[in-house]
């Protein structure tokens, strides 16, 4: 054996892996790592070496995954611009020319909301959620739209290039979109104030008084708004008019808002809109969205306003309903709101009303126009009753808001009413396109007064209003301001400031004297400081008033007076102006011009010779307070006059005035004045207006291209002190140590030797492999730790949910009633069956639950994941269950068990393989095969038996969502019924609406009272179907029972029927089904037979030898999985609530339509 290798393999008995590390190295013959093996061969330097090794490998890895999901979503981001139609948007708005509307990238919108953080969101609603956010240094209101269907991406695209020429002072901007997530963001401006739903809930606690006048003017802006977008070429109607969709700008101005994902020209509607207690009566029955159903929604704001109350009270009553028999029984002076009652005209009140009831009117053909109720509205807002009562200013959460005064007050009176192009006041008159920069030739000082652009002396060489004059004067030449005669002292264009010499005005006590009062008038650029200037009197006794405004007009006054001065002045004090012989006082800013009077003292003061003596002249001027500083003998001789030629410094400030503030300026490319790179926009503190300055890092002209250069940090220790080594760098610095050293070298004595030597990082990264392998071990102890805590926490969670489900109250009616055929499964059961609930397995969605089709102990079932249960049915629900699993018959599914260790309770029912009686009738409509009269007889007597069963139990079950999707067809086409574990046990008050629209009885939707005879009417809208095969909705909008009834009266039903079974059924028997759906159908509901009649009536008709006489052939499906448990609940059942109580009128209405 080699010598140089013995001691290597004698460690290797110690420890091979550094073993093998070392014969490799030195093996190889490289003394350099010969040395490194033979000093640092430790398992702490191995163990270092891998761990960084694996670290390193680690990082790439993450490294490259971060890759790929940057990739992949970017991906997905062009899918979804695609998907939206982003590239269909792109061409119209090329074809259009619509260039005010923007396509924002995705980071945009994620960094303006903060990731869509919560604290960001506004407001939430059927239609989407809204978050506030700032987009290129303007605050806009996101709202996050619901998906949008492959089949109506083109729609939606024609809709955002509509909305975007919306254009109204009472209407929310639609600014732009994204459309690279998964559901559409659009962008409007944001209105800073509250809702009117706020303001009224305000007015309810009657934390704030609003008027009749200021409500009616809310409403008048309100219509005109809806009327603006019904009355466009392609009308847009809102759907979803309501208080908290009318925002109220600054003024409380009316702006409609949330129409964002409305509806384009008037289209069947798939799946409901709006609110309850605003819904159109009309649209329930219809589904047809119409201009009139957003009269009917504002014509319950129209009540609000005048009652005070919300639509839908906690007792469930109507607004409309007590409106409407108020009117007939002459009782409305009792719903109104006693703060308009006391304070207006009772006319006004009345005609508002009678307006309310017209927009109420059913049906809805009978209702007046948005146009007309705006037009109505204005002269009522405008009236004399309501205008002698001003609205005191209103105050919310502690905020001032801007008081109203006249209610009269609006965007109204700023536009025209002839323009559809709303123009904002400030920028009427403003002025057009910069000129181009000044040349060479122009001046730069006059009378040793330097200035720059944009101020300048020849013409081309200023902005417009910022022209100079250099004029020869006794003194010279000197410079004034434009073509007047207020002479330049200095400019700044940092500050936006400019010194002028300014006139003093004087009042002398002998008559002999002339009194000099002055009036200066400066030009629109310029305002006079409030915080550089003093309004200065200097005298004995002296009294003076300055007024200033604009255009000659004093708008607002103040005075100065100087008190006595002494016998012989004796009270004076040099540098004093405190009341003696001298007197200060502010202006108020924003304003060009200003004047100075003085009052006669005799009128004020007992005048003596001593005050002559002492003082002969008075004095006052608006002068730079910095400038001041009193002396005795500014008193006692004309010193302060004579000391300037009688003129005094004064500070004005300057801007550009060409728009409001530096949003609406750079909104203007063309006439934006801060033209240099690297500059910045200051809104003007004397009024509307801005001025410009360099960024940090830059100095020199912000009006000049290019003008904003870099400043050489290293070249001014001085300003930028730097102790170290300095870099600089554009628009800024760097100052760092020198080598060796580290620290602030920005601090005299900031850099120190660094003590960090290679020994020294060598050792700490040793300690600190040493800690990260301890904290890793003691982070994986962590997480086992945590695990085990979560599985407790998950184990006592379950216990609770069985608990809260009423699980020990299941088991012990259980073992009272010695039910065995109902089976209570584990949590584990379900997730294993379901694999936890994995989408592939769901079978059926709706508003009472999802079904997932599962295998448990070999058997195929349904399990169906009910809605949360409230604590107070608890009891109830038990009972329910305890009821549902005895509930034994061939036509209806079984209930086999249920689990109550989930969130939501877990109901197990038997699996039936076949499809349901809607997949029959659509096969049949299709024409793919026939299906007999005495086969849809039969399936009818099955499933009406299966429904008898359910209400003759000792404790009724009414279905409540009796449909052809609910009828199950098991093998041979029995017929069983489902959709019933989640049902209601006796009939009682519904808080949520239950059904499918088509088949929901009209008297429930009335009273939202679930009884058997509703079943009964959904039932005959099914034996409507099976007779006609006709959907109950149309594309028409005409309902089936509507149009079937209309054909019986008629006598026209031959023409209803399906021709299948007209050809081979007797009409006798036909004509018996018949007269027995309308009888399920009748209005009211307490004259319809009970499920046992129409059960045993229609097994009569079934075997009737007319119908046995025709076989059913044999019926050929395609090879397609049935479905099972479907629950297709109308999603407007899941999302909303209906109204729960209408007018007289429309009970009227719906008997004369539906129960004829």
């Amino acid at each position: 054996m080699n010598a140089r290798t013995t001691p290597v393999m004698v460690y290797a008995k110690i420890n091979p892996v550094v073993s093998i590390v070392s014969v490799i190295l030195v093996s190889k013959g490289m003394p350099l790592f010969k040395e490194v093996a033979k000093n640092y061969a430790h398992p702490g330097v191995v163990a270092c070496v891998l761990v960084g090794l694996i670290g390193f490998l680690g990082w790439e890895v993450i490294q490259h995954k971060r890759s790929i999901k940057k990739q992949t979503l970017l991906r997905q981001r062009d899918e979804y611009f695609q998907q939206h139609g982003g590239q269909l948007l792109l061409e119209m708005m090329k074809v259009e020319g619509n260039v005010a509307f923007t396509i924002y990238e995705r980071g945009q919108i994620e960094m303006a909301t903060n990731n869509f953080s919560k604290d960001n969101i506004i407001g939430e609603g059927g239609q989407g959620t809204v978050y506030k956010a700032v987009l290129d240094n303007t605050v806009v209101a996101i709202k996050r739209c619901k998906e949008v269907e492959e089949s109506h991406k083109m729609d939606f695209v024609q809709e955002l290039v509509i909305l975007c020429r919306v254009n109204h002072p009472n209407i929310v901007k639609l600014l732009g979109c994204c459309l690279q997530f998964e559901a559409p963001m659009l962008v409007y401006e944001f209105v800073q104030n509250k809702t009117l739903q706020e303001l009224l809930e305000h007015q309810r606690s009657r934390r704030l008084l609003v008027t009749l006048g200021t409500r009616l003017r809310i409403a008048a802006e309100s219509s005109e708004a809806l009327a603006h977008l019904h009355s466009m070429p392609h009308p847009i109607i809102h759907g979803d008019v309501k208080p908290p969709n009318i925002l109220l700008a600054e003024g409380w101005v009316a702006k409609v808002s949330d129409f964002g994902c409305s509806t384009i020209d008037e289209k069947t509607q798939p799946v409901p809109k709006g609110t309850p207690g605003y819904l159109d009566p009309d649209y329930l029955l219809e589904y047809q969205l119409t201009a009139k159903n957003d009269v009917y929604s504002f014509g319950v704001i129209l009540l609000e306003l005048l009652t005070g109350r919300r639509p839908l009270s906690k007792e469930r009553k109507c607004l409309t309903s007590m409106f409407q028999e108020a009117m007939m029984d002459g009782t409305l002076h009792e719903m109104l709101d006693s703060d308009i009652v006391s304070e207006c005209s009772t006319g006004v009140v009345h005609q508002t009303a009678l307006l309310a009831s017209r927009c109420l009117a059913f049906p809805g053909s009978m209702r007046p126009t948005m146009k007309q109720v705006a037009e109505e509205l204005w002269l009522l807002a405008l009236s004399d009753g309501v205008q002698q009562c001003p609205q005191p200013p209103l105050v919310l959460d502690g905020l001032i808001l801007a008081e109203i005064g006249n209610t009269t007050t609006s965007s109204r009176y700023a536009t025209s009413r002839t323009s559809d192009v709303y123009i904002p006041a400030a920028l009427l008159g403003a002025g057009g396109a910069l000129p181009p920069a000044p040349g060479s030739n122009c001046s730069t000082a006059c009378g040793g007064v330097n200035v720059s652009y944009p101020f300048g002396f020849e013409p081309g060489c200023s902005l417009p209003g910022f022209e100079l004059t250099c004029r020869e004067t006794n003194k010279g030449k000197k410079p004034f301001l434009g073509h007047g005669y207020v002479e330049l002292a200095s400019v700044s264009l940092l500050d936006g400031l400019a010194r002028v010499w300014n006139n003093i005005s004087t009042y002398c006590n002998d008559t002999t004297s002339e009194t000099n009062v002055d009036v200066v008038a400066l030009p629109e650029m310029y305002k006079l400081s409030e915080s550089g200037n003093k309004f200065t009197v200097v005298g004995c006794q002296a009294v003076a008033i300055i007024g200033v405004g604009e255009e000659e007009l004093a708008l607002f006054q103040s005075g100065c007076v100087a008190t006595k001065c002494g016998r012989r002045g004796d009270r004076l004090i040099d540098s004093t102006c405190s009341g003696a012989g001298c007197c200060q006082t502010t202006i108020t800013k924003g304003y060009n011009m200003y004047q100075v009077w003085f009052q006669n003292y005799s009128t004020i003061f007992n005048v003596t010779k001593d005050i002559y003596n002492v003082s002969r002249c008075s004095y006052a001027v608006l002068m730079e307070s910095s400038s001041f500083s009193f002396r005795k003998s500014y008193v006692r001789s004309s010193e302060f006059f004579d000391t300037n030629g009688g003129q005094v410094p004064m500070v004005l400030e300057w801007a550009i005035r060409n728009a409001s503030n530096c949003v609406e300026a750079q909104k203007k490319r063309e006439s934006y004045a801060c033209v240099s790179e690297n500059s910045a926009c200051l809104n003007s503190s004397s009024g509307p207006g801005y001025i410009c300055s360099c960024a940090k890092g830059f100095h020199g002209n912000p009006y000049l291209l290019n003008g904003c250069k870099d400043i050489n940090e290293c070249q001014d220790n001085k300003t930028y002190p730097c102790y170290g080594e300095c870099r600089n760098t554009f628009g800024s610095f760097d100052c760092i140590c020198p080598g060796g050293t580290k620290g602030n070298a920005t601090i005299p004595e900031g850099c120190r030797k660094d003590i960090f030597t290679p020994k020294v990082r060598l050792a700490i990264g040793m300690a600190a492999c040493v800690l990260f392998g301890l904290f890793g071990f003691l982070g994986w102890r962590m997480i086992r730790h945590k695990r085990t805590i979560k599985e407790q926490a998950l184990l006592r969670q379950t216990d609770e949910y069985f608990i809260q489900h009423g699980g020990q109250l299941l088991l012990e009616m259980m073992k009272a009633e010695g039910n065995v055929g109902f089976t209570l499964y584990k949590k584990g059961e379900i997730e294993t069956a379901t694999k936890n609930f994995k989408k592939t397995h769901i079978v059926g969605e709706g508003g009472q639950g999802t079904v997932y089709r599962a295998l448990i102990d070999g058997v195929d079932v349904a399990i169906k994941k009910c809605k949360e249960i409230d604590e107070s049915r608890k009891t109830d629900f038990v009972q329910e269950l305890v009821i549902l699993c005895r509930v034994s018959h061939p036509n209806i599914v079984r209930l086999l068990g249920c689990c109550l260790q989930f969130e939501a309770p877990m109901l197990i029912y038997e699996f039936v393989q076949n499809k349901t009686l809607k997949e029959l009738l659509d096969l049949q409509r299709s024409r793919r095969f026939h299906v007999t009269l005495g086969t849809r007889l039969r399936i009818a007597a099955e499933s009406a038996e299966a429904l008898a069963h359910l209400h003759s139990l000792p404790h009724p079950i009414l279905h409540g969502d009796v449909k052809p999707a609910n009828i199950l067809l098991a093998e041979g086409m029995v017929a069983k019924v489902s959709d019933f574990g989640c049902s209601t046990i006796d009939e009682k008050t519904q808080d949520v609406l239950k059904g499918t629209p088509g088949y929901i009885d009209p008297e429930y939707l009335l009273e939202y009272q679930l009884t058997a005879k509703n079943d009964v009417y959904s039932f005959g809208v099914i034996l409507v179907e099976l007779l006609t095969c006709k959907r109950t909705l149309s594309k028409e909008s005409k309902t089936l029972t509507s149009l079937f009834l209309q054909a019986i009266d008629d006598g026209m039903l031959i023409e209803l029927l399906d021709s299948d079974i007209v050809d081979e059924a007797s009409m006798g028997v036909i004509h018996r089904v018949a007269v027995l759906a309308s009888q399920c159908l009748v209005v009211p509901g307490a004259t319809r037979p009970v499920m046992v009649l129409v059960a045993e009536e229609l097994r009569k008709l079934a075997l009737a030898d007319e119908v046995q006489q025709h076989q059913q052939p044999p019926l050929l499906l395609d090879d397609m999985n049935f479905t099972e448990m479907e629950s297709t609940m109308s999603t407007w059942c899941n999302q909303s609530k209906t109204n729960g109580a209408n007018s007289l009128k429309k009970k009227a209405m719906l008997s004369i339509q539906l129960g004829r």
